[in-house]
């Protein structure tokens, strides 16, 4: 079983998932990047979810999260109230990179460092996203192990689209 799209009402979804990946974007460009994305799909396949995470807190795929205590949870059927935050409903991702920050501190501090590889690889993933496609790495259905693959969002044309895994994070230069 395979599915293409997301179910959802309007494309509010999409815009919604794109704005939670364009905040990682941002924290990317902050310095912090080492901090990481798992996507994957509800049972259901109805929702798009994003734990967002460390370098040092996911598999050796490099996109499915290890500890899940040790992550910040989205899923596309809270739509603009990202974390259940509900006083940043519809906020820019810049606004949400600046709570993401405050509010997951932990996850902030353990994200921050170098990280270009990873950085060049999410900037190709935010493009997808740009045009409403969405990557999934764990879902109720098989999916390749060598490879990223996306569903679309509402009102985004097919197509079939994979990404290699991100590359593996470079060493935590504060251990060294």
């Amino acid at each position: 079983m395979t599915h293409d799209h997301l179910d959802a009402p309007d494309a509010t979804a999409r815009a919604n998932c794109h704005r939670l990946l364009a905040m990682v974007g941002e924290l990317h460009a902050r310095g912090y990047q080492r901090i990481r994305v798992c996507p994957s799909l509800s049972g259901s396949g109805g929702y798009w979810r994003c734990s967002i995470t460390t370098a040092d807190n996911v598999t050796s795929s490099g996109v499915v999260i290890a500890d899940f205590d040790r992550g910040a949870h989205y899923t596309s059927g809270s739509g603009n109230c990202y974390f259940a935050w509900s006083d940043l409903a519809g906020a820019s991702p810049d606004a949400l990179a600046d709570a993401f920050a405050e509010r997951f501190g932990e996850i902030a501090a353990a994200g921050r460092g170098a990280d270009p590889d990873y950085a060049a690889w999410f900037a190709e993933l935010l493009s997808h996203a740009g045009r409403g496609h969405f990557p999934i790495a764990l879902a109720d259905f098989e999916l390749p192990a060598d490879r990223l693959t996306f569903v679309a969002g509402p009102g985004a044309a097919h197509e079939e689209l994979a990404m290699p895994l991100p590359p593996p994070p470079p060493p935590d230069q504060s251990l060294i």
